[in-house]
């Protein structure tokens, strides 16, 4: 397979796999499909699976996967400076990719929901466990919330969006209403006006991040899913080679991830030209918290969202 071709298909999938604020292409520039495959510690059988049966390869004898993708925020010094460590994930998204259909259905997930968040059973926002523990530790206690296994966590810096969009040329997107806000301190400006227009990377980030209104964060999950959507929709169309080159170096900065370049492409090739009806985006049913200002899940409607999106 040629190298530009091993760029789109992978990049199709990433767009629905990493706009959590994170929108993504990537590749294997460089390598031949062995090699890449020897690197993460395959060998001939696995090539030969890759190439002959690419569902096996990637999907095993499960009938879906299940990754946890998390946008990490910055935290800023006494300066204002950035910096990643000790930041939460400011966005939580599972995807559930089916083996047999194809479908995806993408289950957001409030960062303010509180959780059991250790071993011990202690408890704190949901967003809290990547300062615990990484993505480890974020896997495990998005398990623990929703009773299923997670295979794979994708991590991107809230960083990575911005990047991504303006090396596409922008989104369209229909803004759902007039936004005003800012924050000095966290360096964010939000002013956008009501209606369909292009926005580029820094107002895609501003809209996806606004949470200033009466939704809070449940809007904020929406508009999520509406840019995953809409950059899954512009990554499917002709993206010239130049282009993808820069979102293979803007991917490889700022997203980290356990599930493999192979495996990534096979996925990409297994879902790539994915029909919008295959695909489905919720949020989890929470509640608040009558004695403070947290969420809370309830339990008998999450055992039936979870049945829902992830299968008995």
């Amino acid at each position: 397979m040629g190298r530009w071709a091993w760029l789109k298909k992978l990049g199709c999938f990433l767009g629905w796999l990493l706009l959590a604020l994170a929108l993504a292409a990537g590749g294997m520039v460089g390598y031949k499909v062995h090699q890449q495959i020897a690197k993460e510690g395959g060998d001939i059988s696995d090539t030969w699976r890759f190439v002959t049966a690419p569902q096996s390869y990637v999907f095993g004898n499960r009938k879906r996967l299940n990754i946890l993708c998390l946008g990490v925020d910055y935290n800023h010094d006494s300066k204002g400076m950035q910096y990643t460590k000790g930041a939460r994930s400011d966005t939580i998204i599972v995807l559930s990719l089916q083996a047999d259909n194809h479908k995806v259905t993408a289950l957001s997930i409030p960062r303010d929901l509180r959780v059991r968040v250790t071993d011990l059973g202690a408890q704190d926002k949901i967003n809290s466990a990547f300062t615990l523990g990484g993505a480890r530790r974020s896997r495990q206690v998005v398990s623990w919330l929703l009773d299923v296994p997670i295979d794979y966590c994708l991590v991107v810096k809230v960083d990575a969006a911005k990047e991504l969009v303006d090396a596409l040329g922008g989104l369209k997107i229909n803004v759902e209403k007039n936004m005003d806000y800012d924050d000095n301190w966290g360096n964010l400006h939000i002013h956008l006006k009501k209606g369909p227009q292009l926005l580029n990377g820094r107002q895609v980030v501003g809209y996806c991040r606004f949470r200033h209104d009466e939704e809070s964060d449940f809007g904020r999950m929406r508009r999520q899913q509406q840019v995953l959507r809409v950059a899954s929709a512009r990554l499917s169309e002709s993206v010239s080679p130049e282009t993808i080159e820069k979102l293979v170096k803007i991917v490889r900065r700022n997203v980290s991830s356990d599930l493999s370049y192979s495996k990534m492409a096979t996925l990409a090739r297994l879902f790539r030209g994915l029909d919008k009806n295959h695909i489905k985006a919720q949020s989890l049913v929470v509640q608040d918290d009558p004695d403070g200002f947290d969420l809370l899940p309830v339990p008998e409607k999450n055992r039936a969202q979870v049945k829902d999106v992830f299968g008995p």
